[in-house]
């Protein structure tokens, strides 16, 4: 059964000196992502907290993961995946 990933949430620790639009923008720009939700949830001394929410037609979750590793960032969890069905054609 082919299937993609069109949507996933994130907890993402990012470091304080990476601005949340430079952070998304990019998210979007170089993942395949159609758009990029990017909330604060909480904020320490040299880090924020984020939920990360990215929707695209096929999401590559390990680019999408590398990418968010070279910007410093660090996925604390994947709380939330939406997959959709793609039915063969006969």
């Amino acid at each position: 059964m082919p299937s993609r990933v069109v949507r996933v949430v994130l907890d993402v620790l990012k470091p304080r000196e990476l601005p949340l639009p430079r952070l998304a923008a990019g998210i979007c720009e170089h993942s395949g992502a159609s758009q990029v939700t990017a909330d604060i949830v909480e904020v320490d001394l040299k880090t924020e907290t984020v939920k990360l929410t990215v929707e695209g037609e096929a999401l590559d979750l390990d680019l999408l993961y590398r990418m968010l590793e070279e910007y410093g960032c660090a996925v604390r969890s994947t709380d939330s995946i939406t997959v959709k069905y793609l039915p063969e054609d006969h």
